[in-house]
Parts: C-alpha cells; sequence; structure tokens
C-alpha cells in the first residue's frame, strides 16, 4: 500500500468503511485511490466525478492490485444487491438523486469517477479486462464500496454518468438481483437541452458517442449516414444527437430484460416533473428505499423547487420553458428533419411512454 499520510488507515478501513472514498482507479499502476471524506460532502456534491473536493485531511491513499486479491480469498469482498438510477442526461437524474436522499434513511452517491473509470477500461479492452478474474474482483470492489451504509438503517444507491450506459448488461451481470429506474426525456427534450447547452454540451454528447459506438458497432452505418451532410453540419449534429439519445434507450432496453420482474421501472422526465410525489414513490418502491408518505412529501419540499446542481438557487421551470421554447424557434427545421430522420432510420424506436412504465401507484396526499 503507498499513503500520503503519517498515520495512513488499515487496510481493512479502506475497503469497509464508506469514510474512505473511492475515488478512482489506476489501472496502470493497478491500484485503487482513496480520499477521507465525510457523508456531508458527498450528499451535496452535484457530482463526485473529480469536480467536487471530497478529501477532508488533503491525502490519499493507494490500495495496490495484490492487497484486494488477497481480500478476496480471505472471503472479506461480498458484492449485494446494488440500487440504480439510470439515465439518458438532461432528464433529472440530479434532481431524483437528491430525492432519493433522506438523512439517515437513504444516500446516492451521484456520478462516481470510478464507474466511469471502470467503463472505460472496459471499452479499452484494457489488460485488466481481459484477464478475466482480475475483471470481475474490480467490479466487485467499487460495488461494494458504494454500497457500504454510513449508519445502521441506510440504504445507498448508485447515480451513475450515463458514460456507464456503454457497459450497463454488464455491469448488472455483477449482481443480477439488483435494482435499477431508468429515467429517461422525449427524444425533441433530449435534443433541445443538448443545443441549449452550447458547445460543451454538444462536445461531451460527440465524445460520448464515440464511446457508444465502440459498446454497441451495430450502430456505425447509422452514425456514417448521419454524419456526411458537410453543407450542413447543424443538421449533422442534430442528427448525431438523436442516435446518441437512441443507443443510450437501446442499452436500456436490454437492461429490462436482465433484471428480475419488479425490480426495474422506467420513468419519464415528464413525470417526474409533474408528479413528483407519485414518481419519487415509484421510486422509493422500485429500489426498495422504503420511503413512507411522509418522507416523500418532506423530499418533494425540500428538493423539487431548488435547483439541483446548485443548492444555492432556486429554480425557475417558467424561465427554463422560456428558454426551451427560444431553443426550439430557432433550430425548428433542423429539429424536425433530424426528429424525421430519426423514427425513418431506428426501426427499435420507441416513444418513452411506450417504453416507461406508466402505472402511477396511488398516491395518498397527507
Amino acid at each position: 500500500m503507498t499513503y500520503s499520510a503519517s498515520f495512513p488507515p488499515s487496510l481493512d478501513k479502506l475497503i469497509h468503511s464508506p469514510e474512505y472514498f473511492l475515488t478512482n482507479i489506476l489501472a496502470d499502476s493497478r491500484q485503487l485511490e482513496f480520499v477521507k471524506t465525510e457523508k456531508a460532502l458527498i450528499s451535496e456534491a452535484a457530482f463526485i466525478d473529480g469536480r467536487t473536493r471530497l478529501s477532508v485531511d488533503g491525502d490519499r491513499y493507494l490500495i495496490d492490485w495484490d492487497h484486494l486479491k488477497e481480500f478476496q480469498a480471505a472471503g472479506q469482498l461480498v458484492c449485494d444487491p446494488a440500487r440504480f438510477i439510470f439515465h439518458v442526461s438532461f432528464c433529472g437524474s440530479t434532481l431524483l438523486a437528491r430525492a432519493c436522499t433522506i438523512p439517515g434513511r437513504a444516500l446516492c452517491y451521484k456520478e462516481p469517477q470510478a464507474l466511469i473509470a471502470l467503463s472505460t477500461l472496459r471499452l479499452e479492452n484494457h489488460p485488466l479486462y481481459e484477464s478475466g478474474a482480475d475483471w470481475s474482483l474490480l467490479k466487485n470492489v467499487v460495488l461494494q464500496k458504494f454500497n457500504t451504509p454510513w449508519q445502521a438503517g441506510e440504504t445507498t444507491l448508485l447515480k451513475p454518468s450515463n458514460w456507464v450506459n456503454c457497459f450497463l448488461p454488464e455491469l448488472m451481470e455483477c449482481h443480477p438481483s439488483s435494482r435499477a429506474v431508468l429515467l429517461i426525456i422525449e427524444p425533441e427534450d433530449f435534443l433541445i437541452a443538448v443545443l441549449r447547452g452550447g458547445r460543451e454540451r454538444i462536445t461531451y454528447i460527440c465524445n460520448l458517442l464515440r464511446q457508444l459506438q465502440r459498446a454497441f458497432p451495430h450502430y456505425s452505418g447509422l452514425i456514417e449516414q448521419a454524419a456526411p451532410l458537410a453543407a450542413d453540419p447543424w443538421k449533422s449534429t442534430a442528427r448525431l444527437i438523436l442516435l446518441v439519445y437512441e443507443i443510450q434507450m437501446a442499452a436500456f432496453r436490454k437492461l429490462m430484460t436482465q433484471l428480475p420482474s419488479g425490480h426495474c421501472r422506467v420513468m419519464s422526465y415528464n413525470s417526474l416533473i409533474s408528479r413528483p410525489e407519485e414518481s419519487l414513490a415509484l421510486a422509493s418502491e422500485t429500489l426498495a428505499l422504503g420511503f413512507d408518505d411522509a418522507e416523500v412529501m418532506r423530499s418533494v419540499e425540500l428538493n423539487f423547487a431548488r435547483h439541483s446542481k446548485n443548492r444555492e438557487e432556486n429554480y425557475d421551470r417558467k424561465q427554463a420553458r422560456i428558454i426551451d421554447q427560444r431553443i426550439s424557434r430557432e433550430y425548428r427545421d433542423i429539429i424536425g428533419e433530424a426528429l424525421d430522420w430519426h423514427h425513418s432510420k431506428c426501426p427499435e424506436y420507441q416513444e418513452p411512454g411506450q417504453l416507461a412504465d406508466v402505472e402511477a401507484v396511488p398516491w395518498r396526499a397527507m
């Protein structure tokens, strides 16, 4: 083991204590990196992928791969069923993750870098992946770290980055009894959300498309068909954005066939916003969080009026709709052409309303 602290924790504590947060997988040096953190930092952060400082002491701790094998041989690494919020991006997933975080009852880890690294290693066919046994061990360690409660009676859940959608079916093979909520958005709304974010979001989506293409190579032909409109790059871009949407939906369709009945539910952004209490109750039921009516109502009151990324701001949904309407007008022809192309070229396409389980649990207002 390698430490940058004078009084390092034990290996057992690094592996099994939630206060030591797994920040990254250093595959080339065959090490895992941890920092000491606090529950409040995890809970408040919009993302735990390196953008937010989580260390409370400035130190980092590295575990060599061979030590993990020793733990595995001793039977000290157990991968229990996990709970996930998977999403296509720009669809309210951070809001749902915050609503599912209730002190003492449930804590959601939002987009940990270790899962992003795991996905990248898989798509790169890194030697760790090709080794088989080492890869299985790595998946177990990562999922166990994010499945360790901070206190008795608390449940943990994960909202991975949608970068992880590149290997969803394989990730869930680690424990087939896991549970998942799949949060989606209408294709037109997804396209508008990406265009609204400008160059930064478009660049992210293009990078994600390259990752998705490696995981779903049978979409390469459609990607080639969408790309060559040099005379009108905006039309090509809009088509490619919708292909990112469609490939993620294909990953979700496959995932739904893997999990047991009742362990997976598709939820739309529109239902989350228009019926927040029902949606949170459905998420609680699917993820086996056990929230009662009072907890659901209190969480909705605390979270749905605030900006999910910046907790200091209230969220103005009326203003957000005005901006979306402006984007829709400005890019009307491009959006319309891209949607027509998407419908005609994606034979497996299903409207989110068809894919989603739209039945709501009875909601008892208190």
